[in-house]
């Protein structure tokens, strides 16, 4: 064990510094970005423990903060961060649990085939912990249809959806396309 261990510790370790000891980042402030993707493939094990630890941490900040502080989630590759051992689990709580904190958790997938890597028992838990679902461009009839079906998204919606202006192709200062369907309880 202590072997095992020897690369986690302050002094002499490869990791230490990033799990021992003092800290200068300070976790206090009115945002908290957490990027993993810096953190590359080829370092997988201090990418598990950097998920679980900035995981963790955000956890505690929503609990900890008074419930009537709005608070906001927002996972971005949510894929990427799926790979996180534990990942699935702490994302379902957050979608299950949160709301009672005011906190609103979001998930962003920058394709949908990306979805079909995901547990449906997840899926299920973000649908029925969700009242708003926000669509991009999307030109895969069937991948719209993946996700468009177990929510009610409407077939008009659906066609407006593929034919969306791609943002490069928009003028002017201010460029956006998208569409947000607002949903009672998807169960």
């Amino acid at each position: 064990i202590v072997t095992l261990l020897s690369k986690w510790k302050a002094i002499g370790g490869l990791y230490g510094p990033f799990v021992d000891g003092v800290s200068n980042i300070k976790v206090d402030g009115r945002g908290l970005h957490v990027e993993l993707g810096y953190l590359g493939e080829s370092n997988r094990e201090l990418k598990e423990v950097a998920g679980f630890l900035a995981t963790s941490k955000m956890r505690q900040m929503v609990v900890n903060l008074p419930r009537a502080v709005p608070k906001r989630m927002i996972y971005e590759e949510v894929s990427k961060f799926l790979t996180v051992p534990g990942a699935p689990d702490i994302l379902a709580e957050n979608y299950a649990q949160f709301r009672k904190y005011m906190c609103w958790v979001l998930t962003c997938f920058q394709n949908c085939e990306q979805l079909d890597r995901v547990d449906p028992a997840l899926l299920k838990t973000i649908r029925a912990n969700s009242t708003q679902f926000w669509f991009m461009r999307h030109q895969d009839t069937a991948s719209l249809a993946m996700l468009g079906d177990p929510i009610g998204l409407p077939a008009i919606a659906r066609q407006d959806i593929c034919r969306y202006p791609l943002p490069e192709h928009q003028r002017g200062e201010r460029k956006a396309t998208y569409f947000t369907l607002f949903s009672k309880e998807t169960g």
